[in-house]
């Protein structure tokens, strides 16, 4: 599906990847993967980027799980981020530190684009969405996906986010259907 669609960066969110699963397993032909493993069951985040992309990874703190990448495309200096936050881990924490990372990056970087799964729901209106929403939009980021991205018998939620620094960036966005890959729809 990567080649098939010829994305540039593909990012994962609770890869599941843990050190004992050797990258060139997990090869996709003329891609180059980068990999933030947790070490134990769940979590963890990636990049599937195109080798003819020249990147760099971004440090960034571990407190929350997170990869930054940056690349300069066409003269426009782009990092890019995944985050994850596994259900149980406390939002509060989660939104202060994702926080501390923009400030930290934004001086950096003419566009930034940040995707994952917050185990938050988007749809609703509860304080955490509201908070996350908060926080975006004082950093000037626009959350730009507005369908639900899992969906069960009995829920539908939006809690994988697309956000971007400035929507000129954004030609169009999305949700796919990948019924079988992943019980998450893929966001674009």
């Amino acid at each position: 599906m990567v080649q098939k669609s010829k994305y540039d960066i593909v990012a994962l969110g609770e890869t599941w990847l843990t050190s004992s699963i050797d990258s060139s397993k997990l090869n996709i032909s003329n891609y180059v993967l980068v990999r933030k493993d947790r070490g134990s069951r769940a979590g963890g985040v990636a990049f599937y980027t195109n080798s003819k992309i020249r990147f760099e990874v971004i440090d960034s703190s571990d407190i929350i799980e997170q990869l930054w990448i940056s690349c300069i495309l066409e003269g426009v200096s782009i990092a890019t981020g995944v985050i994850y936050r596994q259900p149980s881990y406390s939002y509060s924490i989660f939104i202060n530190e994702l926080e501390s990372t923009l400030i930290e990056i934004i001086p950096y970087y003419d566009k930034i684009i940040l995707v994952g799964d917050i185990n938050i729901d988007m749809l609703s209106n509860s304080y955490a969405s509201s908070t996350f929403n908060n926080m975006l939009q004082s950093m000037g980021f626009s959350q730009i996906i507005d369908s639900p991205t899992r969906i069960t018998s009995c829920t539908a939620t939006l809690i994988d986010v697309v956000c971007a620094s400035d929507l000129d960036i954004v030609h169009s966005s999305g949700v796919l259907s990948v019924h079988g890959l992943s019980d998450h729809e893929l966001e674009y």
